[in-house]
């Protein structure tokens, strides 16, 4: 079973993406890195690939940090929390961080699969 973490590019989605890559090196599961952009917008506030650039710095940036680290990225469209839960559907473990892009900074989310 792999661990699934939403990021969006704040900086609590990196600090749930540093959790979740240690969680998953120390359980020897595998990562998954997922970004979702709301379909009414049309596109990541990372534009074009930019969402999926991210993603590739941010895996490759976790996996230096812990060279056993499997992981892969996965760009989605959708509404966020539902398109997280769907991605989360059958992993290990689902992580997010703080609401970053917009929402409540204080509110935390989380759901352990």
């Amino acid at each position: 079973m792999e661990v699934v973490v939403g990021v969006d590019g704040s900086a609590g989605s990196f600090a749930a993406a540093e959790w979740a890559g240690c969680a998953a090196d120390t359980a020897a599961r595998a990562l998954r890195l997922v970004h979702v952009a709301k379909p009414r917008v049309g596109t990541s506030p990372w534009g074009g690939d930019g969402a999926g650039r991210m993603l590739d710095r941010l895996g490759t940036a976790l996996a230096a940090r812990r060279p056993g680290l499997r992981w892969s990225g996965k760009t989605l469209s959708g509404d966020p929390g539902s398109a997280l839960a769907a991605a989360g559907d059958g992993a290990g473990l689902l992580v997010v961080g703080a609401r970053g892009a917009g929402g409540f900074p204080g509110l935390l989310l989380g759901r352990h699969l």
